[in-house]
């Protein structure tokens, strides 16, 4: 195969990325659907966020890992990215713990 050909002998490889990307997607939307749903349920407050929370950590997840390329990565560059999420986690948790102070109530 010469140069201007149109197959790049990455048929194959492609078409399993694009496969990937697919199914990744469908998981998106059904968590998605289950975020609607369990919007729906007459949970507490707190239960309502706490599995809002974790769909959404799952759904960043899956968006990082595969269409940021992350899974991929190497271990500085994903180590990098784990350090950057618990600063943030860490800086969050401050905030919130400023805030419940400002407003009398405990954790």
């Amino acid at each position: 195969m010469g140069f201007g050909t149109r197959d790049s002998g990455l048929g194959a490889h492609t078409l399993a990325r694009s496969r990937t990307y697919v199914a990744v997607y469908g998981a998106l939307m059904v968590a998605t659907a289950v975020t609607v749903g369990a919007s729906a349920l007459h949970l507490t407050m707190l239960a309502t966020a706490g599995v809002a929370l974790a769909i959404a950590a799952t759904k960043a997840s899956l968006v990082a890992a595969y269409f940021m390329h992350l899974k991929w990565e190497t271990r500085i560059v994903r180590g990098a990215v784990a350090l950057a999420l618990f600063l943030f986690v860490a800086l969050m948790g401050l905030v919130v713990a400023s805030a419940a102070d400002q407003v009398g109530t405990v954790l």
